[in-house]
């Protein structure tokens, strides 16, 4: 197994517990089981595999009275979780979490939700257990003391509701901070006599601190602003926390003349101390909410000035969190009540673009001609001649209203097809979307969706010139994703919310000035903009 031989090991672990009177003690058994579910599921996807030889693991160890062997319990429901099936995954982690008696997990686990939801109340029911779920665990006395171990941020994908957080995410944080306070209590030496620098005296310092300082869509939204930060000349230092620095770490560095400290998975305590060495001005936390370190980080005082920004669009309720910095178009400036920090709008998009100029988008040039479009189609199982109605973004921004917006377009032209993308580990969250549209489309228009494989950088660049209109989620609509496509030269036809998280295409088309023709107004309006599109090929041109 440790050699890299994970079928043979697969084969050695049956072939060990194969017979009525296997040679492994029960505890062995146990043990084999689950780490024959860990080879299955990691290296070759099995996870129907994988499943079974978590639940015989489990068999055995409640047989064999192993009541603190928690390992197919938690690995059961993480890998349940991340395929889609919450529900199943929530009394495993439970179980786990009682075992190891680890209030983080317990946390995590009580306020899980789905990847996909059947319709608008079933997310409803899950949002209302969340939330009760919140206010019992606020009164169990939680103590969480390594809360950078946290499997996750548990309100993440609350924000792909598309419903004001700001409340619940404040409560959220109130009780994380009680609960991990020996740890997230923290203020930098420098911050309690802190004055700031007169006119000359010194650069003002501006730390930014983020796990996602490396190929990601962060990066892209960073890039701009440290480049134009760096021409006005502040002192920049980056801390990088992901396991690798790659190129775009790198670019990031050189564009924004930084200072960079790579501290992969760091202790908190640890975190707390190098930040806070940079006696920093102002401290950037570009993503609060979807890394448990930087939520953790975000709950001290490393700065005077600490702010959020629209790298996870949705308000942090951290009430050491000053600002929220947002872009016109964005955000308005009457949304601050979809906020817990003070709203920044800054006029412009001007430094978001700079990214597709340090790094032009790369799609290879012959996807610009039929030739190309073609063979990308047929590698992929598009029809040539159709016309491609693409969802690019992560499958769980499907949200149950695209089903009929899928099947009313399916229906305005025959020769369309729906694109929509796997996500990279699993299909398993694709296979749950496809159930659910089964109950609005047609068996005809079924055969008409076209669902990508998990793509290489260079098959996914490629992607955009082989489709015709990009339709953006909804209500949690795309940023990356809508940069891409307006690089590639492809339309997108989106359907804005008052929620930040919804309106990032709306601010990047209406300064593109292209607001009248690809915004919508109503669900009606999206598809008809669309439809407009698909079956007018001089008006997309």
């Amino acid at each position: 197994e440790r050699a890299g031989r994970q079928r043979e090991a697969v084969t050695a672990y049956e072939q060990a517990l194969d017979g009525d009177a296997p040679a492994l003690t029960g505890e062995e058994q146990a043990m084999a089981y689950n780490n024959m579910g860990l080879l299955l599921k990691d290296h070759m996807r099995r996870y129907s595999d994988a499943e079974n030889a978590y639940r015989a693991s489990i068999e055995v160890a409640e047989r064999e009275g192993m009541t603190t062997f928690h390992y197919p319990y938690k690995n059961l429901g993480q890998m349940l979780e991340k395929n889609g099936r919450a529900a199943e995954a929530i009394p495993l982690l439970e179980t786990a979490a009682a075992m190891m008696n680890d209030d983080g997990l317990k946390l995590y686990a009580a306020l899980l939700l789905p990847y996909v939801y059947q319709d608008e109340k079933d997310m409803l029911r899950w949002r209302r257990n969340f939330v009760r779920n919140v206010k019992k665990l606020a009164k169990s006395g939680l103590r969480i003391d390594r809360p950078e171990r946290m499997d996750g941020v548990p309100q993440y994908y609350l924000s792909y509701h598309g419903r004001n957080d700001s409340k619940i995410n404040a409560r959220i944080a109130r009780m994380f901070r009680e609960a991990a306070k020996n740890a997230v209590t923290f203020t930098a030496p420098h911050v309690p006599s802190y004055a700031p620098p007169t006119p000359g005296s010194r650069a003002i310092r501006v730390g930014f601190v983020s796990y996602y300082l490396r190929a990601h869509s962060v990066s892209k939204m960073l890039a701009g602003l440290l480049d134009h930060l760096a021409e006005k000349g502040f002192e920049i230092h980056l801390f990088h926390l992901g396991r690798h620095v790659d190129d775009v770490t790198r670019l990031l560095e050189r564009v924004g003349k930084a200072q960079l400290t790579h501290m992969p998975h760091p202790a908190l305590h640890a975190l707390q101390s190098s930040v806070s060495a940079a006696r920093l001005d102002v401290l950037v936390l570009p993503e609060v909410g979807m890394d448990p370190h930087a939520y953790a980080l975000a709950m001290g005082r490393l700065a005077p000035v600490q702010l959020a920004m629209h790298g996870h669009a949705s308000t942090t309720g951290i009430d050491s969190i000053d600002y929220y910095v947002s872009y016109e178009g964005f955000s308005e400036p009457e949304a601050q009540e979809h906020y817990t920090e003070r709203l920044v709008v800054l006029p412009g998009l001007t430094p978001l673009p700079l990214w597709y100029k340090l790094q032009p988008f790369p799609m290879r040039p012959e996807m610009r001609t039929a030739e190309g479009r073609a063979a990308f189609r047929r590698r992929f199982g598009m029809p040539a001649d159709a016309t491609a109605y693409a969802c690019l973004q992560t499958i769980f921004k499907v949200d149950p209203r695209f089903d009929d917006v899928a099947a009313q377009i399916l229906e305005g032209d025959a020769r369309a097809v729906i694109v929509l993308k796997e996500l990279p580990m699993t299909d398993q969250v694709g296979q749950l979307v496809r159930q659910r549209m089964r109950r609005r489309l047609s068996s005809e228009q079924m055969a008409r969706l076209v669902y990508l494989p998990p793509l290489s950088d260079q098959d996914y660049a490629d992607s955009y010139g082989a489709m015709d209109i990009l339709l953006d989620s909804f209500p949690f609509g795309g940023h990356t994703t809508t940069m891409d496509a307006i690089s590639a030269g492809v339309p997108v036809v989106t359907l804005p919310t008052e929620l930040m998280s919804g309106r990032c295409t709306l601010g990047l088309l209406r300064y593109l000035g292209l607001e009248k023709e690809l915004v919508a107004s109503s669900l009606s309006d999206y598809v008809s903009k669309a439809l407009l599109l698909g079956r007018d090929a001089a008006r997309r041109a």
